[in-house]
C-alpha cells in the first residue's frame, strides 16, 4: 500500500511541480530576464507556476521589480538547487537507514 502512495505522490505532486519549475525558469531565460533591466511580466502563468513563483520570490531566486516585472537571479537558482539536492539526499539516506533497521528487526524476529 505504501508503494502505491509513493507513486501517487510522485505523479500528482512532484512531476507537475518539476515541470512548472522548468517552464517558469525557461520562460525567464528565453526572455533574457536575468537582470533588473531585462525584467519581464509574468502574465498568464498557471496555478503550479504561481505557487512556484511565490516560493522563488521568498528565497530570492526570482525578484519582483518596482514596476511589477520579474527577473531571475541565476546564482541564487544554483544555490537553491544545491540546497534542494542536499535535502533530497539526506531524506534518501534517512529512508535507507530506516529500511535497514526495519529489515534487521524483521530478520531478528524471524529467527
Amino acid at each position: 500500500m505504501s508503494n502505491l502512495f509513493i507513486i501517487f505522490m510522485i505523479l500528482v505532486i512532484v512531476l507537475p511541480s518539476a515541470r512548472a519549475q522548468r517552464r517558469l525558469i525557461e520562460r525567464l531565460r528565453v526572455a533574457g530576464a536575468t537582470r533588473p533591466e531585462s525584467a519581464v511580466a509574468l502574465d498568464g502563468i498557471g496555478r503550479w507556476e504561481a505557487n512556484l513563483l511565490n516560493r522563488f520570490l521568498r528565497v530570492g531566486v526570482i525578484v519582483k521589480t518596482e514596476s511589477g516585472a520579474y527577473f531571475m537571479d541565476e546564482a541564487k537558482l544554483v544555490a537553491y538547487k544545491v540546497v534542494k539536492m542536499r535535502q533530497i539526499l539526506i531524506l534518501a539516506g534517512v529512508l535507507l537507514i530506516a529500511a535497514a533497521v526495519l529489515m534487521w528487526f524483521v530478520q531478528r524476529d524471524a529467527r
